[in-house]
C-alpha cells in the first residue's frame, strides 16, 4: 500500500474517532471520513490500472473523466477509463470539502510533475463513489513566467454569470456560449446518481419558470488551476444547497464542463 493512501486512510480514521456519538457535527465528520477513505481507494484503483472488477466499487455508473492535454479538454466514459492520463506519480490529497453528508469534492496535487485533479463524489446506495474526475497539468496552457495577479478569475465568473442569466431567462440557446459540448450535470435522483447532458438540460428551460433563479446564489469558493482549469462553488443559504462548477480553458475561451449539486433531503 503506498504512502499517499496510508496518509489519507489515517486521516479518515482520525476524523471518525473524533466524531463523537450523536448530533449533526458527528454525522458530518463521519461522512467526511468515509469520503476521504473512498478518495484513497479511488487513487489506489487508478494507480493500479483502473481494473474493471473494482470499477463499480469506486466509480459511479455515470462516471466520466476529464483531462486537458494542452490542446483542449477531452472526456471519457467509465468503459474507456484507460484513455485517461495515468494517476499522478506522487498524489497528495490537499483538500476535501464535504456537503450535507452525501456530496464531496476532493483536490489532489502532484508537485513533482505539477498537476491537479478534482474529484466529485456522491453517497448513493450506501456507498461513496467518484462521479467525475477532472485533471490538468501545469503545462496545459502557456503561463506567465512569474507571479501575475492578472489571472482569469473574472473571465471564469463572467462565464458563470452567463449561465445564471441564461437559466434565469429560460434561454436554452444562450447556454451554448458557456457550456462545453460535452457538458454534464450530476445530482442525486432518489438513491442513485443521475447524469444529464446539454440536450436534456435544455428541456428544463421551457415554460418561463426560472425567473429569479440566480437569487441568493453566493460565491463561496473560486479556484484557478494553472490558468486552464477552474472550480467555483456556489452556496444557496436560503435552501442550504450547494453547487460546484468545473471549467476548462481552450485558447482564451472558458467553458463549463461539469456541474454537480446537492440539497438537503
Amino acid at each position: 500500500m503506498n504512502s499517499a493512501r496510508n496518509t489519507v486512510v489515517a486521516l479518515a480514521a482520525g476524523l471518525a474517532a473524533c466524531g463523537g456519538s450523536s448530533g449533526d457535527a458527528s454525522d458530518d465528520v463521519s461522512a467526511y471520513a468515509k469520503a476521504a477513505a473512498s478518495v484513497a481507494d479511488y487513487i489506489d484503483w487508478r494507480r493500479g490500472g483502473a481494473d474493471a472488477d473494482r470499477a463499480s466499487r469506486v466509480a459511479a455508473p455515470v462516471w466520466n473523466g476529464r483531462f486537458h492535454d494542452g490542446e483542449g479538454p477531452h472526456m471519457v466514459d467509465r468503459a474507456d477509463v484507460a484513455r485517461m492520463p495515468a494517476m499522478f506519480a506522487a498524489p497528495r490529497v490537499t483538500s476535501i470539502q464535504s456537503f450535507l453528508g452525501d456530496f464531496a469534492v476532493a483536490r489532489i496535487d502532484d508537485w513533482r510533475s505539477p498537476s491537479t485533479m478534482l474529484l466529485t463524489l456522491f453517497f448513493a446506495d450506501g456507498v461513496w463513489r467518484v462521479a467525475t474526475e477532472a485533471t490538468a497539468p501545469a503545462t496545459c496552457v502557456e503561463r506567465a513566467g512569474r507571479y501575475d495577479a492578472d489571472i482569469a478569475a473574472s473571465a471564469v465568473l463572467d462565464v458563470l454569470g452567463g449561465y445564471y442569466a441564461a437559466v434565469d431567462a429560460d434561454d436554452a440557446g444562450a447556454l451554448d456560449a458557456v457550456h462545453h459540448e460535452d457538458w454534464r450535470m450530476k445530482n442525486h435522483d432518489g438513491d442513485a446518481v443521475a447524469s444529464e447532458g446539454k440536450a436534456a438540460f435544455a428541456t428544463r428551460l421551457e415554460g418561463d419558470t426560472h425567473a429569479g433563479y440566480a437569487n441568493d446564489r453566493q460565491i463561496a469558493d473560486v479556484q484557478l488551476i494553472y490558468n486552464c482549469m477552474a472550480f467555483v462553488r456556489i452556496d444557496k443559504p436560503s435552501s442550504g444547497g450547494v453547487t460546484v462548477f468545473t471549467f476548462y480553458r481552450t485558447g482564451e475561451d472558458w467553458r463549463i464542463v461539469d456541474k454537480a449539486w446537492t440539497s438537503p433531503k
